[in-house]
């Protein structure tokens, strides 16, 4: 009886000083990484990433010179980050039950890939310091200048809607095209 009430003691105190990145749920994971990144969990100190590190809202992953990281979502969207890359993970809810959901991330510099998974395309959007990225494809390219200039290289069954944040109009920009 007695070591049962000092693990519960521990287990409490365990709970009252983890993170707020910890109590966080968990929202994918880091499934590739060459060789060296990092994240900046919401009010918590910036980590180097390991594999199978788990990713929640709000958090901010960069890439170093020379490195790249892959993470797949719980959705099985998958998002990789090359090279000098920054990506804030603004918000993502799903359910795979639900015809809804919401995925948005902040593209702030570097090269990504974005390859869609179950999350419905509808509620998905990506913004650049220089424009709003929606989807109805499947799998496009993303490159930020350092300047926030944007570039969009839709692949093969891709459809990608773009809006540069000074104009009203969307374009649509397929597979083939660049915008």
């Amino acid at each position: 009886m007695k070591h049962l009430g000092l693990a519960l003691l521990g287990a409490v105190a365990a709970a009252a000083f983890a993170t707020p990145a910890a109590q966080a749920q968990r929202i994918g994971a880091v499934e590739d990484l060459v060789p060296a990144a990092f994240a900046t969990p919401p009010a918590a100190p910036r980590v180097r990433l390991v594999e199978r590190y788990g990713v929640v809202s709000n958090e901010v992953l960069e890439t170093e010179r020379g490195s790249a990281i892959g993470v797949r979502f719980v959705d099985d969207t998958v998002l990789r980050l090359g090279s000098e890359s920054r990506v804030v993970l603004d918000r993502f809810v799903y359910n795979p039950r639900a015809s809804n959901g919401e995925l948005v991330m902040t593209l702030g510099r570097g090269t990504f890939r974005y390859i869609s998974g179950q999350m419905p395309k509808d509620g998905v959007r990506i913004v650049t310091p220089s424009a709003t990225i929606g989807i109805r494809g499947t799998d496009f390219v993303v490159i930020v200048g350092a300047g926030g200039d944007t570039r969009l290289l839709p692949c093969e069954r891709a459809d990608v809607l773009i809006r540069p944040n000074n104009l009203p109009n969307t374009a649509v920009v397929t597979a083939g095209q660049s915008a």
